[in-house]
């Protein structure tokens, strides 16, 4: 089991890696550290303008050097990452065999069917599959000291718990955390009190040297608890929160922690419930989150946060099954309820990754084919930028370029500060390159309106961005762009799709907005296995057109839809979108193979309001939850194809 869960999700990551979906900015920053930390540089970062460890305190990653030096690339880190969760299942077995061997109507399969639920579960793969964490590493030596801590055997609680909280500082509260449950199971002595003392110094310890790092002088995370005051140190968070008890149920009362907590107990069919002294295991991780100004929601089920839950989660099962009363007495004796319960276990979080996991998403994607066009064109960008130059770059393209010592994420230099807005973020001076997506305006709309601190930071954004570049020159491929000293030999890269200007419109087509399209002219060419559509339209601009987006829609002659895709109006960085004045739009697509010799684009003019969402593959997306359209313009017998 386990090595067909390493293969099957080894064979996923690498699959979305290549389609350019790893877009959340962590495996970047990881790569780099580790390519940086590799190169003598340790836990060297530029995407955020400090030492990594001002972020977090995760020693583990130098055990992981060895592993990343035999092939220094972001899907090595994917591949170790699928690895530690597959074998996390090994000691999810022993613990279940430990805890369940002696109890009377229990099958011996089990610790099986806990080791198959481990594998199946949605949080499990979701974890896998979101990006890459150091956290998930400390997953099988935690689960080792618990093992440690049923065996009564506290000098190798220690080392495992050690070996585990190496791997990020707040794996230390889930230690600690043993120490309450001993009191609870009225452990002896140093079973109350070691796990208490060895995780608070640790905590203490890493977060002091993440305060140290980083450029603020104190730790960094504090700030998800500011809105229940000031707040210096932890010290401080459990002040403010226990003088506002109102202030803390109201925030904590929410659908989005409901949300979260059926997410953890429904693939476990609600057995944690039977075991609350276990869940007591939880208490460290449940009050980052509940604490924290985001609260819980269904993002924590499907990104790494939940990778801490998941310990007390299992333990809570394991010891809950036994207590097992059968709610069916009359038609069932209990070692017949235990058994069903057992044999229901791995159906039950089969649906619960069903539904709550990646693969249905997974598969629908694999099985359409979408975003194999984009990347190609992302991959042509990127290969553009030579191995050792200073880049900056957009969400997507990050991964692939991470791999030097100075890399730098293109939405910092879009608002001008660094993360959470604590100081500026001018545009570095030894950048060469930005490899940018155009979508990232849309991305940056969506997901920086809604969050506090970089709101007051979002208007300019594009001028910035465009001030920070606009000597370089200019290369565009698909919905990528390149500035920079091109050096490519790549004839497409360095020619304009167009040698004539387009068709000027008489009348132009009007939309509600106040915007006007004035000119038009389009064309397809073969590229390859694919075809290549080409657009080339002259815009006067209504009073919103930063917020303005266009859906492409390609018919054919049986008026099925051929290709879509939507994207932002503007896309220069650097262009005026004033009121009257003319705005060339230059859309440059690669799309599957046209057969056929009759086709019509339809132009959509539109705005929305978005929030910054997960699609199904865990990659960022924009989430509409309101659509005003402008108007339509149809392109038929004057589209050259």
């Amino acid at each position: 089991m386990i090595g067909l869960y390493f293969v099957i999700f080894t064979a996923i990551c690498l699959w979305k890696y290549g389609l350019f979906a790893y877009d959340g900015l962590d495996l970047a920053i990881y790569n780099q550290v580790f390519w940086n930390t590799l190169h003598g540089q340790p836990f060297g970062l530029t995407i955020h303008p400090h030492s990594y460890l001002g972020d977090h305190a995760e020693f583990g990653l130098l055990t992981l050097l060895p592993f990343y030096a035999l092939k220094p690339d972001p899907r090595t880190l994917l591949i170790l990452q699928s690895a530690v969760l597959a074998l996390a299942a090994w000691p999810i077995w022993l613990l279940a065999r430990h805890r369940l061997a002696n109890t009377p109507g229990l099958s011996r399969l089990a610790p099986l069917a806990f080791a198959a639920a481990w594998l199946l579960s949605p949080l499990v793969q979701n974890i896998n599959l979101f990006e890459f964490h150091l956290l998930p590493f400390a997953l099988p030596p935690l689960l080792l000291a618990l093992l440690a801590y049923d065996e009564r055997r506290p000098f190798r609680f220690v080392l495992w718990a050690l070996v585990a909280m190496l791997f990020r500082e707040d794996v230390s509260l889930v230690v600690a955390a043993v120490g309450l449950l001993a009191i609870l199971e009225r452990r002896g002595w140093r079973w109350m009190i070691g796990p208490i003392v060895l995780g608070a110094a640790w905590f203490m310890m890493a977060t002091g040297v993440a305060a140290h790092f980083a450029p603020s002088g104190s730790y960094k995370f504090l700030i998800y608890y500011t809105w229940l005051g000031e707040a210096h140190s932890f010290a401080d968070v459990a002040v403010n929160a226990l003088s506002q008890p109102l202030k803390v149920l109201a925030h904590t009362a929410s659908l989005g922690n409901i949300e979260m907590l059926l997410g953890f107990l429904l693939p476990l069919l609600f057995l944690p419930l039977l075991s609350p002294k276990k869940l007591i295991l939880l208490i460290g991780p449940l009050s980052q989150i509940l604490l924290g100004s985001p609260g819980g929601s269904a993002t924590i089920v499907q990104t790494h946060y939940s990778t801490l839950f998941l310990p007390g989660l299992f333990l809570a099962a394991m010891s809950g099954l036994p207590k097992l009363n059968s709610p069916l007495k009359r038609q069932l004796a209990i070692d017949q309820a235990k058994t069903l319960a057992t044999l229901l276990l791995i159906p039950g979080t089969l649906y619960g990754s069903l539904t709550l996991g990646p693969l249905p998403a997974v598969a629908t994607r694999i099985w359409s084919g979408d975003g194999r066009e984009a990347a190609a064109d992302a991959q042509r960008i990127v290969e553009q930028v030579p191995p050792n130059a200073a880049v900056a770059a957009s969400y997507r393209l990050l991964p692939e370029l991470s791999s030097r010592s100075s890399v730098y994420s293109a939405h910092y230099i879009f608002l001008g500060v660094e993360q959470f807005g604590t100081d500026s973020y001018p545009t570095p001076d030894d950048v060469q390159f930005l490899a940018f997506d155009e979508n990232d305006l849309s991305t940056y709309r969506a997901q920086f309106l809604s969050t506090n601190w970089a709101r007051p930071h979002y208007n300019g954004g594009r001028g910035r961005l465009g001030r920070s570049f606009s000597p370089l020159s200019l290369a565009e491929v698909g919905g990528f762009a390149l500035y920079g000293p091109i050096w490519s030999s790549s004839e497409y890269l360095m020619t304009p799709p167009f040698d004539s200007p387009p068709t000027r419109l008489n009348p132009p087509k009007n939309f509600a907005d106040g915007s006007q399209l004035i000119a038009v002219q389009s064309q397809s060419v073969a590229d390859e296995d694919r075809s290549r559509l080409q657009l080339q339209t002259i815009w006067k601009f209504g009073p919103t057109a930063d917020a303005l987006q266009i859906d492409l829609t390609l018919i054919d002659a049986d008026s099925q839809e051929v290709w879509h895709e939507t994207m932002p109006l503007v896309n220069e960085l650097w262009q005026s979108t004033e009121p009257n004045v003319e705005y060339e739009r230059r859309i440059d697509r690669l799309i599957p193979k046209l057969t056929g010799e009759s086709y019509r684009l339809r132009l959509e003019l539109f705005e929305r309001t978005q929030v910054h969402g997960l699609d199904g593959l865990l990659s960022g997306q924009q989430l509409t939850t309101k659509k005003q359209s402008f108007g339509r313009f149809e392109m038929g017998s004057n589209l050259d194809f």
